[in-house]
């Protein structure tokens, strides 16, 4: 049984997801020229989202525990605090093609380095294959930005 914090971490995860999943929407429709980029992350970040909430119901059948390491709420919360700030900033129009794909590279590092995706103690053998590719399409997503970074450099 999940303590009432960790719960919260677990819900902050999945807002951080949804909360990527609408920015990179917007960077799809700003940046028309990278729109197939955006749109494959745009699905994988709702695809994560809908895991850790499948985690969250399958924690109340016992198949999965959560060991919350570095992540704290007040750590999840000012991360989403600073995506939802990018979204005003490209809503607004203050943000080149550039600047999006360097944000995008540094939230996707971001939850790597927190290694937000290990804090599960997964007890189901499907589940923990769910982790594991949560952990590897961040890592995708990682070197997709680094070389869509690299091509609008040249």
């Amino acid at each position: 049984m999940l303590e009432v914090y960790q719960k919260k971490i677990i819900e902050l995860l999945y807002k951080q997801e949804v909360l990527l999943a609408k920015l990179y929407k917007i960077f799809a429709d700003q940046f028309p020229d990278y729109k197939d980029f955006w749109k494959e992350l745009v699905k994988d970040e709702l695809q994560h989202a809908k895991w850790i909430k499948k985690f969250y119901h399958a924690e109340k059948k016992d198949l999965v525990g959560f060991s919350e390491g570095k992540i704290k709420t007040s750590t999840m919360e000012i991360f989403i605090g600073h995506v939802e700030k990018v979204i005003q900033q490209a809503k607004n129009g203050e943000i080149n093609v550039k600047m999006a794909t360097a944000y995008t590279l540094d939230f996707e590092r971001s939850l790597i380095e927190k290694n937000v995706f290990t804090h599960f103690e997964i007890l189901d053998k499907r589940v923990k294959g769910i982790m594991t590719k949560l952990d590897s399409e961040t890592r995708k997503h990682i070197k997709k930005a680094e070389d869509l970074i690299d091509m609008i450099a040249n």
